[in-house]
């Protein structure tokens, strides 16, 4: 992926903050990409973000965090370039364990320079800016990177479907 288009990811995203976080994870509004979507959910940021600054049909990618990490081209090394998504895991509470199977959780964002990630964080309630660590005062309810331990795959992927 050329740096062009990694700057268009960039700008893309930067454009989407303020929205808000879409609990339901039910809202399709991201689909329709002549308009400005009512909410997004990570996932629905990503797939949003590939179709306007990539040209991918919607549909082509789903909008779920974990088909994101399966299926999105690897990055090599231990640091992601400009619009490369962060996969981050966290341990579901009790309440949410009934609605996940299994005990992670999954999320996704994209990365824009300098240590800073953006995409929808159910934590800020929207669209926003944040540190690629997230931040430590949150305790159990940090994300974190998901790492080899929580996966057999690295944490970052480029926004390009797997050849292989």
């Amino acid at each position: 992926m050329d740096l062009i288009a990694r700057r268009r990811i960039v700008a893309t995203a930067l454009r989407l903050r303020g929205i808000p976080y879409d609990h339901s994870h039910g809202d399709h509004s991201w689909k329709k990409l002549s308009v400005r979507p009512s909410s997004l959910d990570c996932s629905a940021f990503v797939a949003r973000v590939s179709c306007k600054a990539l040209g991918y049909d919607v549909g082509t990618l789903a909008a779920d965090a974990k088909w994101l990490m399966k299926n999105l081209a690897n990055v090599e090394g231990d640091r992601p370039e400009l619009g490369d998504i962060v996969g981050y895991c966290r341990n579901a509470t009790p309440a949410e364990q009934q609605l996940v199977a299994g005990p992670l959780m999954r999320h996704v964002m994209i990365y824009v320079g300098n240590g800073v990630v953006v995409g929808a964080c159910d934590i800020a309630g929207g669209v926003v800016s944040r540190p690629i660590a997230y931040e430590p005062r949150l305790g159990a309810r940090c994300w974190i990177r998901v790492s080899t331990r929580h996966s057999p795959l690295a944490p970052y992927r480029r926004l390009e479907l797997r050849t292989t």
